[in-house]
């Protein structure tokens, strides 16, 4: 985004409150990485009811999809939107993933806890297929995660960076990011999770619907506090090698705003940034 939209931005984000400042990002990249198959669910509460919904989330559940055989690599809140709970499955195939669902949604936990989620949702429905965008750069999973109950909130921050790519090959800008992107974010100090692209697989299980009607480049990286991340995007905005990334954007005729969504780890999230 151009320097002045980015540094507002930054000016907003710092306003609402930094998440911490005294823990450090580690690089939490294991051996393997999860899942060739995620969905990114972005879902909306009713007004004051995310913090609910967090807690029957994470109470009912975690274990009854992973039972069902769904890897749940994390779920957030997200700063400046009270309302917002982003959380993301993980699946090996899109053959599993169907089975998955249908044991899922056809199980006691579901159907004892639907009319209770459903309650506290506004909207459920923006939800985005994708695909590690090559090998190796699914989701790094390899903390335990904190057992039913936990309450305390982890201090480091996700961002997620959602371009819209157009009629851009995936391909190219995936070459673009590793080539070019990775190197100048790194410099200024993201620490680089993972990164995807959409999965244009036909839905298989229609009764959660996903969007098709995008072409997207997803990469989500750590950072130790929202401050941090702020002094990142300031210093990015003025490195004139960022500053001729967005010029080939612009000549690619894909110059559309990524959303950047900040998402705070919930107590029981496996992705965090902190120790």
């Amino acid at each position: 985004m151009p320097t002045t939209r980015l540094i507002l931005f930054c000016l907003a984000v710092a306003l609402e409150g930094a998440v911490g400042t005294d823990s450090r990002a580690n690089d939490l990249r294991p051996s393997a990485s999860c899942c060739p198959v995620v969905e990114l669910r972005q879902y909306t509460t009713l007004p004051g009811k995310r913090d609910a919904l967090v807690r029957l989330y994470e109470r009912s559940f975690i274990e009854g999809q992973e039972a069902a055989g769904i890897s749940l690599p994390g779920q957030f809140r997200v700063a400046g939107f009270p309302n917002r709970f982003d959380w993301l499955q993980g699946f090996t195939s899109m053959s599993t993933r169907k089975a998955d669902f249908e044991s899922f949604y056809g199980g006691k936990v579901w159907k004892t806890h639907r009319q209770e989620v459903n309650s506290l949702l506004l909207e459920s429905g923006n939800v985005l297929l994708l695909r590690p965008a090559h090998g190796g750069s699914g989701f790094p999973v390899s903390k335990p995660r904190p057992p039913i109950g936990s309450t305390a909130e982890p201090k480091g921050l996700v961002v997620a960076t959602i371009y819209y790519l157009g009629s851009t090959p995936e391909e190219q800008f995936n070459r673009t990011f590793e080539n070019t992107i990775r190197r100048v974010v790194n410099a200024h100090g993201a620490l680089i999770l993972a990164s995807f692209v959409t999965d244009h697989s036909p839905n298989n299980f229609p009764t959660l619907p996903v969007r098709g009607d995008v072409n997207l480049f997803v990469w989500f990286a750590c950072f130790p506090d929202k401050a941090t991340y702020v002094r990142y995007t300031i210093s990015l905005s003025n490195d004139p090698r960022w500053l001729a990334v967005e010029d080939d954007f612009a000549l690619a005729r894909m110059y559309i705003p990524p959303e950047v969504d900040l998402l705070r780890p919930t107590p029981r999230s496996l992705l965090r940034c902190s120790t």
